[in-house]
């Protein structure tokens, strides 16, 4: 009778055993496939595209989860989950049965969601932003084998994991063109030689174009004619240990095809190193850095998410582009600041001898109708310090020299001008390291610099307007602010898509022995933006960031940007939870 009690005792703790493996087994998977789920939701979470990522994360358990039947709709689905958020948004959190299991998107993810009571306080990589952060929680109802002789039916299991997007990481693009879809993005040619990166920094290029508008033959970056190069190279030696990254080349590819690059070029040596895929960067991460807000337009057909770092999703960023046109305004005397005012009278919009004007601000005004703001026949023009408005077009040609702050005297900007306590820019300081010049006007406003003129900036932002720059005189020497709101940015141009091709494909810069440019140069819809002019450049700490991008006329040319320039963040993220 004892042996009966006891086997019927052993039979069933094995029995409870059995289940309990069987629930521990469910449990791994479901850890599994919440945790891969939520990492295939990083790539477009990364890019502010929250319902992109829900329906990523529902495609990757569809796809990896056989207990899941019927696939679940991702669409329908991810359909409660918008792209906008605050840090006071509600959680969303859609949720469908499918056979056995049971899946939970959830977003925003508040910190209540992820607190961990062994802890007690926030993860040192949660964020400050529940807006950056998506929760998938699977739940399973395992069916019992052997343990409902003890009334036992079934069990469940439920697992969950939260994504949180990288920041900025490894190198920024040093070219980096933003045409979506057209030929030919990048070329090099005439002979010019492009070398991105050195022996201390990485070099990376960055090429959007998916190719869907190539034909003929024709490749996303084209490198042409004898003695003509383009070579990423970086650490530990300066050889080609650098990336050129292809939207255009699939992924996992070990060798170039068309229309993403042709593989002559590699087999050549004039395209090194072998070109990788990458996924198309955008425009987004230059519009959050320096006009980071709610709703952005389109940029040719692809999307720009909300900016998660406003301060409404706990961010310190803000539309700094956006708040220096309010500043400026469209006509007369800017209302911020005080500003002493140059013209119209023809003696200061076109010096006949050099000037040289104190620290302050200055609004000039100076029409179009002879050619602007006019510096020609060997005279020196020279703002000290400060802030300039150019009602038009600033012309400096025929051995004339511009001198933007370049002996201001006041050493920095005030902390209220600096991030994170700026919001608007402030028009009544700048400093020797920071200044702003603003150009107003159309689309054929143009801050030139021909027949050897020559245009020296110190540390300032220039705002194009609409038009465009074309330095074709003296190689430039132009540095970008390294303190206040535009930090690291040297030019930013708001011209439209819509403007003539002759007025998008009038942005050039010629270089040569004694150019020196650093900082990040936007030009949007510039096709191409040109630099040209042969000799040796010498190192230049820029960033190129473009529609279109041409290097041409025997240039030899080496970028290598500084820490201030944007870098993407990986198209991932990593699990907090």
């Amino acid at each position: 009778m004892i042996f009966v009690v006891l086997l019927v005792t052993m039979l069933g703790v094995a029995a409870l055993m059995v289940d309990l493996g069987q629930l521990r087994a469910s449990s791994r998977d479901g850890q599994l496939h919440v945790d891969l789920a939520a990492l295939a939701g990083a790539k477009r979470l990364s890019r502010g595209d929250a319902n992109g990522a829900c329906q990523d994360a529902i495609m990757y358990l569809n796809t990896n989860d056989a207990r899941i039947a019927p696939v679940i709709n991702p669409a329908v689905f991810c359909g409660p989950i918008t792209n906008t958020c605050t840090n006071t948004s509600p959680m969303l959190a859609p949720s469908v049965s499918a056979g056995a299991v049971t899946v939970s998107v959830r977003y925003p993810v508040p910190a209540a969601e992820i607190n961990d009571p062994l802890w007690g306080g926030a993860g040192l990589s949660d964020g400050v932003s529940q807006c950056r952060r998506l929760r998938v929680v699977e739940t399973t109802r395992d069916r019992a084998k052997f343990s409902k002789i003890f009334g036992i039916a079934s069990s469940l299991t439920s697992r969950s994991a939260t994504v949180r997007p990288f920041d900025g990481s490894g190198g920024p693009p040093a070219l980096w063109v933003l045409d979506p879809t057209g030929c030919v993005p990048l070329k090099i040619d005439g002979g010019s030689q492009v070398t991105v990166g050195t022996a201390t920094v990485k070099g990376i290029i960055a090429v959007d174009s998916n190719g869907t508008a190539c034909t003929g033959g024709d490749t996303t970056v084209s490198v042409t004619g004898a003695g003509t190069l383009l070579q990423a190279v970086g650490p530990p030696n300066g050889t080609a240990e650098g990336d050129i990254h292809l939207d255009a080349l699939p992924a996992g590819s070990g060798n170039c095809v068309i229309p993403a690059c042709d593989p002559s070029d590699v087999a050549s040596g004039r395209i090194t190193p072998q070109p990788l895929h990458g996924d198309a960067a955008t425009r987004s991460y230059v519009d959050w850095r320096y006009n980071c807000k709610t709703g952005y337009p389109a940029y040719h057909g692809a999307t720009i998410n909300n900016c998660p770092d406003t301060p409404a999703t706990g961010g310190t960023a803000y539309p700094y582009i956006d708040n220096l046109k309010t500043a400026v305004g469209t006509s007369n005397v800017p209302a911020s600041g005080t500003w002493t005012t140059i013209g119209p009278n023809p003696n200061q919009c076109n010096p006949a001898a050099t000037i040289s004007y104190p620290v302050g601000n200055y609004y000039v005004k100076c029409a179009k109708g002879n050619n602007g703001f006019v510096i020609n026949s060997g005279v020196t023009v020279t703002f000290s310090g400060g802030n300039i408005v150019f009602e038009d077009n600033v012309t400096v040609s025929n051995g004339g020299t511009l001198n933007l702050n370049t002996a201001n005297t006041n050493p920095t900007l005030p902390a209220a001008c600096q991030p994170p306590t700026v919001q608007a820019p402030c028009l009544t300081n700048s400093a020797a390291t920071a200044a702003v010049v603003y150009l107003r006007g159309d689309t054929t406003t143009m801050l030139s610099a021909s027949g050897s003129g020559t245009i020296v900036a110190n540390h300032v932002f220039v705002y194009g307007g609409t038009g465009a720059i074309a330095s074709t005189g003296n190689p430039p020497l132009w540095t970008a602010p390294i303190q206040g709101p535009f930090t690291g940015l040297a030019y930013w141009s708001d011209m439209p898509a819509t403007a003539s091709s002759a007025q998008r494909g009038s942005f050039t810069i010629s270089g040569g022995s004694g150019a020196n440019l650093t900082g990040i140069f936007f030009t949007p819809e510039a096709s191409p933006f040109k630099l040209a002019g042969g000799g040796n450049w010498g190192q230049q700490h820029a960033q190129f960031i473009s529609y279109q991008l041409t290097v041409t006329g025997n240039s030899n040319l080496t970028i290598a940007p500084d820490p201030t320039a944007i870098t993407p963040p990986p198209p991932n993220g990593y699990l907090i939870r």
